[in-house]
Protein backbone atom coordinates (compact mmCIF):
# COMPACT_ATOMS: atom_id res chain seq x y z
CA UNK A 1 0.00 0.00 0.00
CA UNK A 2 1.37 3.42 -0.99
CA UNK A 3 0.55 6.72 0.71
CA UNK A 4 0.62 9.86 -1.43
CA UNK A 5 0.47 13.53 -0.53
CA UNK A 6 -2.99 14.80 -1.46
CA UNK A 7 -1.80 18.10 -2.92
CA UNK A 8 0.70 16.86 -5.50
CA UNK A 9 0.58 13.03 -5.26
CA UNK A 10 4.17 12.94 -3.98
CA UNK A 11 4.91 9.60 -2.26
CA UNK A 12 5.17 9.83 1.53
CA UNK A 13 5.23 6.19 2.61
CA UNK A 14 4.68 2.54 1.83
CA UNK A 15 3.22 -0.32 3.85
CA UNK A 16 3.92 -3.90 2.75
CA UNK A 17 0.79 -6.01 3.17
CA UNK A 18 1.54 -9.08 1.09
CA UNK A 19 -0.42 -10.44 -1.84
CA UNK A 20 -3.53 -9.10 -3.53
CA UNK A 21 -4.23 -5.86 -1.70
CA UNK A 22 -7.59 -4.69 -2.98
CA UNK A 23 -10.24 -2.32 -1.61
CA UNK A 24 -9.54 0.53 0.82
CA UNK A 25 -11.97 2.21 3.24
CA UNK A 26 -11.52 4.96 5.84
CA UNK A 27 -12.85 4.20 9.32
CA UNK A 28 -13.40 7.84 10.29
CA UNK A 29 -14.85 7.04 13.73
CA UNK A 30 -11.56 5.41 14.78
CA UNK A 31 -9.16 7.42 12.63
CA UNK A 32 -7.84 4.40 10.78
CA UNK A 33 -7.81 2.83 7.32
CA UNK A 34 -8.99 -0.68 6.43
CA UNK A 35 -7.48 -2.58 3.48
CA UNK A 36 -8.70 -5.95 2.20
CA UNK A 37 -5.85 -8.23 1.17
CA UNK A 38 -4.34 -11.70 1.05
CA UNK A 39 -6.11 -14.97 1.75
CA UNK A 40 -8.52 -13.45 4.23
CA UNK A 41 -7.73 -10.26 6.13
CA UNK A 42 -8.66 -6.65 6.65
CA UNK A 43 -5.48 -4.79 7.55
CA UNK A 44 -5.92 -1.99 10.09
CA UNK A 45 -3.68 0.94 9.12
CA UNK A 46 -2.63 3.90 11.26
CA UNK A 47 -2.75 6.79 8.73
CA UNK A 48 -0.57 9.02 10.91
CA UNK A 49 2.23 6.58 11.66
CA UNK A 50 1.73 4.80 8.31
CA UNK A 51 1.93 1.37 9.87
CA UNK A 52 -0.24 -1.73 10.13
CA UNK A 53 -1.53 -2.10 13.67
CA UNK A 54 -3.72 -5.21 13.39
CA UNK A 55 -5.42 -7.75 11.13
CA UNK A 56 -9.10 -8.70 11.17
CA UNK A 57 -9.28 -12.30 10.01
CA UNK A 58 -11.81 -13.55 7.45
CA UNK A 59 -12.49 -16.96 5.90
CA UNK A 60 -11.09 -16.07 2.46
CA UNK A 61 -9.92 -13.15 0.33
CA UNK A 62 -12.13 -10.06 0.76
CA UNK A 63 -13.51 -8.29 -2.27
CA UNK A 64 -15.77 -5.22 -2.04
CA UNK A 65 -16.56 -4.04 1.48
CA UNK A 66 -18.22 -1.02 3.08
CA UNK A 67 -18.56 0.58 6.50
CA UNK A 68 -22.22 1.02 7.44
CA UNK A 69 -24.02 4.28 8.18
CA UNK A 70 -23.47 3.94 11.94
CA UNK A 71 -19.72 3.45 11.60
CA UNK A 72 -19.88 0.43 13.93
CA UNK A 73 -19.65 -2.44 11.47
CA UNK A 74 -18.29 -3.36 8.06
CA UNK A 75 -19.94 -5.63 5.51
CA UNK A 76 -17.43 -7.64 3.48
CA UNK A 77 -17.91 -9.69 0.32
CA UNK A 78 -16.06 -13.01 0.66
CA UNK A 79 -16.95 -14.81 -2.58
CA UNK A 80 -14.63 -17.81 -2.12
CA UNK A 81 -16.46 -18.60 1.13
CA UNK A 82 -19.83 -17.86 -0.54
CA UNK A 83 -20.76 -15.42 2.18
CA UNK A 84 -20.98 -11.83 3.32
CA UNK A 85 -19.03 -11.22 6.52
CA UNK A 86 -20.16 -8.65 9.07
CA UNK A 87 -17.31 -7.22 11.15
CA UNK A 88 -17.78 -5.48 14.48
CA UNK A 89 -15.29 -2.63 14.11
CA UNK A 90 -14.92 -2.12 17.85
CA UNK A 91 -14.04 -5.72 18.72
CA UNK A 92 -13.02 -7.30 15.41
CA UNK A 93 -15.58 -10.08 15.88
CA UNK A 94 -17.20 -11.43 12.71
CA UNK A 95 -20.41 -13.18 11.73
CA UNK A 96 -21.66 -14.45 8.40
CA UNK A 97 -24.68 -13.73 6.23
CA UNK A 98 -25.79 -16.34 3.69
CA UNK A 99 -25.89 -15.42 0.01
CA UNK A 100 -29.18 -17.18 -0.76
CA UNK A 101 -27.42 -19.55 -3.18
CA UNK A 102 -25.88 -16.75 -5.27
CA UNK A 103 -22.12 -16.64 -5.86
CA UNK A 104 -19.25 -14.42 -7.01
CA UNK A 105 -20.25 -11.41 -4.93
CA UNK A 106 -17.68 -8.75 -5.76
CA UNK A 107 -19.05 -5.16 -5.69
CA UNK A 108 -20.86 -3.62 -2.73
CA UNK A 109 -22.35 -0.24 -1.81
CA UNK A 110 -24.15 1.21 1.20
CA UNK A 111 -27.36 3.23 1.09
CA UNK A 112 -27.26 4.61 4.60
CA UNK A 113 -30.49 6.60 4.37
CA UNK A 114 -32.43 3.44 3.47
CA UNK A 115 -30.36 1.20 5.80
CA UNK A 116 -29.50 -1.05 2.85
CA UNK A 117 -26.37 -2.93 1.86
CA UNK A 118 -26.28 -3.46 -1.92
CA UNK A 119 -24.38 -6.53 -3.08
CA UNK A 120 -24.01 -7.50 -6.74
CA UNK A 121 -23.45 -11.16 -7.65
CA UNK A 122 -22.11 -12.49 -10.94
CA UNK A 123 -23.67 -15.93 -10.61
CA UNK A 124 -26.45 -15.32 -11.35
CA UNK A 125 -26.20 -11.60 -12.23
CA UNK A 126 -28.21 -10.19 -9.35
CA UNK A 127 -28.42 -7.04 -7.25
CA UNK A 128 -29.36 -8.02 -3.70
CA UNK A 129 -30.36 -5.46 -1.06
CA UNK A 130 -29.89 -6.47 2.57
CA UNK A 131 -30.85 -4.65 5.74
CA UNK A 132 -27.80 -3.06 7.37
CA UNK A 133 -29.59 -3.46 10.70
CA UNK A 134 -30.29 -7.20 10.79
CA UNK A 135 -29.01 -8.60 7.47
CA UNK A 136 -32.32 -9.85 6.05
CA UNK A 137 -32.85 -9.71 2.28
CA UNK A 138 -35.01 -6.75 1.34
CA UNK A 139 -35.00 -7.00 -2.47
CA UNK A 140 -33.50 -8.82 -5.47
CA UNK A 141 -33.14 -7.55 -9.02
CA UNK A 142 -31.54 -8.91 -12.19
CA UNK A 143 -28.57 -6.90 -13.45
CA UNK A 144 -25.78 -6.99 -16.03
CA UNK A 145 -23.13 -9.71 -16.28
CA UNK A 146 -19.60 -9.58 -14.83
CA UNK A 147 -20.29 -6.70 -12.41
CA UNK A 148 -17.31 -5.10 -10.73
CA UNK A 149 -18.54 -1.83 -9.21
CA UNK A 150 -21.82 -0.48 -7.83
CA UNK A 151 -22.66 3.00 -6.55
CA UNK A 152 -25.64 4.76 -4.99
CA UNK A 153 -26.72 8.14 -6.39
CA UNK A 154 -28.55 9.38 -3.30
CA UNK A 155 -29.68 12.60 -4.93
CA UNK A 156 -31.71 10.79 -7.59
CA UNK A 157 -32.46 7.49 -5.89
CA UNK A 158 -30.47 5.60 -8.53
CA UNK A 159 -27.97 2.76 -8.50
CA UNK A 160 -25.18 2.44 -11.10
CA UNK A 161 -23.68 -1.00 -11.85
CA UNK A 162 -20.69 -1.24 -14.21
CA UNK A 163 -20.17 -4.61 -15.87
CA UNK A 164 -17.60 -6.36 -18.04
CA UNK A 165 -20.51 -7.26 -20.30
CA UNK A 166 -19.89 -3.81 -21.74
CA UNK A 167 -22.72 -1.85 -20.14
CA UNK A 168 -23.66 0.28 -17.16
CA UNK A 169 -27.03 -0.60 -15.65
CA UNK A 170 -28.97 2.32 -14.19
CA UNK A 171 -31.56 1.23 -11.64
CA UNK A 172 -34.15 3.06 -9.58
CA UNK A 173 -34.79 1.99 -6.01
CA UNK A 174 -37.82 2.35 -3.79
CA UNK A 175 -39.30 0.55 -0.81
CA UNK A 176 -40.47 -2.33 -3.02
CA UNK A 177 -37.16 -2.98 -4.77
CA UNK A 178 -35.27 -1.94 -7.90
CA UNK A 179 -36.15 -1.60 -11.56
CA UNK A 180 -33.81 -0.96 -14.46
CA UNK A 181 -34.16 2.45 -16.06
CA UNK A 182 -31.47 2.05 -18.69
CA UNK A 183 -28.67 -0.17 -19.94
CA UNK A 184 -25.98 2.16 -21.25
CA UNK A 185 -23.38 0.65 -23.64
CA UNK A 186 -19.69 1.00 -22.86
CA UNK A 187 -16.98 -1.42 -24.07
CA UNK A 188 -16.68 -5.16 -23.30
CA UNK A 189 -14.35 -5.61 -20.34
CA UNK A 190 -14.91 -2.07 -19.02
CA UNK A 191 -16.12 -2.93 -15.56
CA UNK A 192 -14.04 -0.76 -13.18
CA UNK A 193 -15.72 2.55 -12.33
CA UNK A 194 -15.98 5.37 -9.81
CA UNK A 195 -18.95 7.61 -9.04
CA UNK A 196 -18.14 11.14 -7.85
CA UNK A 197 -21.24 12.72 -6.30
CA UNK A 198 -19.43 16.03 -5.89
CA UNK A 199 -18.79 16.17 -9.63
CA UNK A 200 -22.01 14.39 -10.65
CA UNK A 201 -19.98 12.07 -12.85
CA UNK A 202 -19.53 8.33 -13.27
CA UNK A 203 -16.04 7.39 -14.52
CA UNK A 204 -15.54 4.07 -16.33
CA UNK A 205 -12.08 2.65 -17.12
CA UNK A 206 -11.92 1.37 -20.71
CA UNK A 207 -9.08 -0.92 -21.67
CA UNK A 208 -7.04 -0.40 -24.83
CA UNK A 209 -8.33 -1.97 -28.03
CA UNK A 210 -6.69 -2.76 -31.35
CA UNK A 211 -7.30 0.77 -32.64
CA UNK A 212 -7.97 2.75 -29.47
CA UNK A 213 -5.76 3.57 -26.46
CA UNK A 214 -6.92 2.99 -22.91
CA UNK A 215 -9.24 5.75 -21.73
CA UNK A 216 -11.58 6.83 -18.97
CA UNK A 217 -15.15 7.53 -20.06
CA UNK A 218 -17.14 10.08 -18.09
CA UNK A 219 -20.90 9.85 -17.75
CA UNK A 220 -22.82 12.99 -16.82
CA UNK A 221 -25.35 11.90 -14.20
CA UNK A 222 -27.11 15.28 -14.17
CA UNK A 223 -30.47 16.21 -15.61
CA UNK A 224 -33.74 15.86 -13.82
CA UNK A 225 -33.62 16.38 -10.07
CA UNK A 226 -36.74 14.30 -9.47
CA UNK A 227 -36.12 11.20 -7.36
CA UNK A 228 -39.08 9.21 -8.63
CA UNK A 229 -41.02 8.80 -11.85
CA UNK A 230 -38.12 8.39 -14.22
CA UNK A 231 -39.28 7.91 -17.78
CA UNK A 232 -37.75 6.25 -20.79
CA UNK A 233 -34.02 6.72 -21.32
CA UNK A 234 -33.17 9.18 -24.10
CA UNK A 235 -29.47 9.15 -25.04
CA UNK A 236 -28.04 12.59 -25.65
CA UNK A 237 -25.13 13.84 -27.74
CA UNK A 238 -21.77 12.19 -27.25
CA UNK A 239 -19.08 14.71 -26.38
CA UNK A 240 -15.35 14.57 -25.80
CA UNK A 241 -13.67 16.49 -23.04
CA UNK A 242 -9.93 16.83 -22.61
CA UNK A 243 -9.02 16.25 -19.00
CA UNK A 244 -6.54 18.27 -17.01
CA UNK A 245 -4.62 16.95 -14.05
CA UNK A 246 -1.34 15.37 -13.06
CA UNK A 247 0.71 12.82 -14.95
CA UNK A 248 1.15 9.39 -13.45
CA UNK A 249 4.82 9.90 -12.60
CA UNK A 250 4.26 8.79 -8.98
CA UNK A 251 1.70 6.04 -9.58
CA UNK A 252 3.56 3.94 -12.10
CA UNK A 253 1.69 1.89 -14.67
CA UNK A 254 -1.96 1.52 -13.65
CA UNK A 255 -4.01 -1.40 -14.95
CA UNK A 256 -7.58 -0.82 -16.09
CA UNK A 257 -8.90 -3.31 -13.55
CA UNK A 258 -7.30 -1.51 -10.61
CA UNK A 259 -9.60 0.69 -8.52
CA UNK A 260 -9.95 4.25 -9.83
CA UNK A 261 -8.61 6.00 -6.75
CA UNK A 262 -9.10 9.64 -7.73
CA UNK A 263 -10.88 11.83 -10.18
CA UNK A 264 -9.02 11.07 -13.39
CA UNK A 265 -5.54 12.27 -12.52
CA UNK A 266 -3.77 9.44 -14.32
CA UNK A 267 -2.04 10.01 -17.65
CA UNK A 268 -1.14 7.46 -20.32
CA UNK A 269 2.26 5.82 -20.43
CA UNK A 270 2.35 5.78 -24.22
CA UNK A 271 2.22 9.60 -24.26
CA UNK A 272 3.77 11.05 -21.06
CA UNK A 273 2.07 14.15 -19.68
CA UNK A 274 -0.75 13.82 -22.22
CA UNK A 275 -4.21 12.77 -21.19
CA UNK A 276 -6.88 10.63 -22.76
CA UNK A 277 -9.92 12.34 -24.20
CA UNK A 278 -12.73 10.19 -22.80
CA UNK A 279 -16.31 10.33 -23.85
CA UNK A 280 -18.82 12.28 -21.82
CA UNK A 281 -22.21 10.61 -22.09
CA UNK A 282 -25.11 12.39 -20.44
CA UNK A 283 -27.58 10.36 -18.40
CA UNK A 284 -29.81 13.35 -17.71
CA UNK A 285 -32.48 12.09 -20.13
CA UNK A 286 -33.69 9.70 -17.45
CA UNK A 287 -35.85 12.45 -16.01
CA UNK A 288 -37.71 13.40 -19.14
Amino acid sequence: MRALQGQDLAPIGRIDLGDDADNVRVDEARNRVLVGYGRGSLAVIDPVGLSKTADIRLKAHPEGFQIDETGTQAFVNVPDAREISVVDLATGATRSLPTQGAGSNFPMAINGAAHRVLVVFRSPPTLMALSSQDGHVMANSETCRDADDVFVDRKRGRVYVSCGQGVVDVLEGDEAGYRRLARVPTVPGARTSLYGPELDRLFVAVRAGSNEPAAIWMFDCGGSERIGGFGEFHPEALHRLKLSGLADQHLGKVGVNAPIAGFVRVGQRRAPNRFAEPHVIKLGGLGR
